[in-house]
């Protein structure tokens, strides 16, 4: 097997982090897995796999997106969710928050979302408008499992897709889960994030 060309091996049936290359280090042959290519290039992405519905219409705590945990080894990364939303009302919004379950040095994060509105914000999230339109948001300066960083007000159609951007820093000195939450601004519908949602991490330092 070792004088076999590459060309003449089977082939995989999927990239898996397991997977092992031969490599030269210093003049010594080894092997590397895949797993340790992505945490040398450094970004790693997770898409939510099914929807998942807020506990509304009974209260407005936020809960987590299970299906979008995230486990960041210490360093410094940079973090993405583009996050598909649907609300049962459109006098309703969906509220935002982000959380880390380990020990963080550094934490900012921003949400945004775009609002037909030119003028001031009024809160309402409008998925289709060609003419110019305002991009609306909040952010934070520490993890929170009840702290929203964005509250819209209503969406510009009932159960219809809507996007929000999530985007942040943080700085990991002990290893931890980041979280997203979500929940409803008010009392009377749900919120439901949609599959298809997803999380881009890359570690820069």
């Amino acid at each position: 097997m070792a004088d076999t060309k590459i060309s003449a091996l089977p082939a995989a049936s999927a990239a898996a982090a397991a997977n092992e290359f031969a490599i030269n280090e210093a003049g010594t042959s080894k092997k590397l897995t895949l797993s340790q290519i992505a945490d040398l290039v450094g970004v790693r992405t997770k898409v939510l796999a099914s929807d998942e519905i807020s506990d509304e219409p009974t209260d407005t705590t936020m809960g987590k997106v299970v299906g979008l945990d995230y486990t960041l080894a210490t360093g410094t990364w940079w973090f993405e969710y583009r996050c598909i939303y649907q609300s049962s009302a459109t006098g309703t919004g969906v509220k935002f928050g982000v959380n880390f379950s380990g020990t963080q040095t550094r934490f900012v994060v921003e949400c945004t979302g775009t609002e037909a509105t030119t003028a001031a914000s009024t809160g309402l999230a409008d998925q289709v408008h060609a003419a110019f339109g305002l991009r609306a948001g909040g952010g934070n300066r520490a993890p929170s499992t009840t702290v929203a960083i964005y509250g819209g007000t209503g969406v510009d159609t009932v159960n219809a897709d809507m996007m929000a951007i999530i985007k942040g820093v943080i700085k990991v000195t002990v290893s931890g889960d980041l979280q997203l939450y979500f929940g409803s601004e008010a009392t009377g519908s749900t919120q439901t994030i949609m599959a298809d949602s997803a999380l881009r991490v890359t570690k820069v330092a």
